[in-house]
């Protein structure tokens, strides 16, 4: 019988379950509190998220910039500081569903 033929290193694949532990416990840590909460949470998370990946905000902003020629900087800037809150937010509502009630599952 042919042995499987892995598809990436064992480095990436500590770091994929380094990943994985680290996002599991953001996730229980996010399910401590109620969804209101929650929201502000995961935002300030969306805002670490932003600093600590700098390439990924450059990147936005340098799409932002090509597809959006007469926009300014201080707008680019603010539009993708509020797209990764909003991840950050979603981020906080996704790990607050297996507990949250079907009515309000269902508001949505």
């Amino acid at each position: 019988m042919k042995k499987p033929v892995r598809s990436h290193s064992l480095s990436r694949e500590i770091k994929y379950r380094v990943e994985y532990f680290f996002l599991m416990l953001l996730v229980r840590f996010m399910r401590l509190f109620k969804r209101e909460k929650g929201l502000i949470i995961g935002r300030k998370v969306g805002q670490m998220v932003n600093f600590v990946l700098a390439s990924r905000q450059q990147i936005a902003s340098k799409n932002l910039k090509e597809s959006f020629p007469g926009m300014g900087d201080e707008e680019v800037k603010s539009i993708v500081q509020a797209c990764w809150e909003n991840l950050g937010m979603g981020f906080a509502e996704f790990a607050n569903m297996p507990r949250m009630p079907l009515a309000e599952f269902n508001s949505f």
